[in-house]
């Protein structure tokens, strides 16, 4: 009898639907619109030189330091999803200082290392500064560049190409 009950409040919750007086709008003109854009998008995207990121105040296309921590978290999550989406586009982030050498190639690695906001987990994005000032490991670090992707030993990485060390 029990089961029978919860199965038919379930059934009942699933039924209603959150009360708003809004319109719905039309699947086709949304579908045509999406497509639109994506056109639009897929005929911009030639291989064009990195831009110059602007230093200091300048603006950018996605400044995650004036996001909350869960975001900050999320949105780095989705660069690395669906890096396309970002590809071109000049972010400003802060972060802590990553570092890694790697014995085979004889190349190190710097990145800015972004955590959620219970700090359990932990995503980042490499950078190649335009000057020499890297940051030491562990150090917080602002950096600002242009997201780009490239490919090495079968797998794809992001990087924030033509950076520079705000703070």
């Amino acid at each position: 009898m029990k089961r029978l009950l919860c199965i038919c409040l379930l059934l009942a919750l699933s039924l209603t639907a959150c009360g708003t007086t809004g319109t719905v709008s039309d699947p086709t003109t949304t579908a045509t619109s999406t497509t639109a854009a994506t056109k639009t998008a897929a005929t911009t995207t030639e291989a064009k030189p990195l831009p110059t990121v602007p230093t200091g105040t300048g603006t950018y296309d996605l400044d995650l330091t004036t996001l909350s921590s869960t975001m900050v978290y999320a949105e780095v999550n989705n660069m690395m999803i669906s890096p396309d989406n970002y590809a071109g586009k000049s972010i400003k982030m802060t972060g802590t200082c990553d570092v890694y050498h790697d014995e085979a190639t004889g190349k190190t690695y710097y990145a800015c290392i972004i955590k959620d906001a219970t700090a359990c987990c932990a995503s980042g994005i490499e950078f190649e500064l335009t000057g020499g000032d890297y940051p030491n490991k562990d150090d917080e670090v602002t950096v600002a560049g242009t997201f780009d992707t490239y490919e090495e030993g079968g797998a794809t990485y992001a990087v924030l190409r033509n950076a520079t060390r705000i703070a």
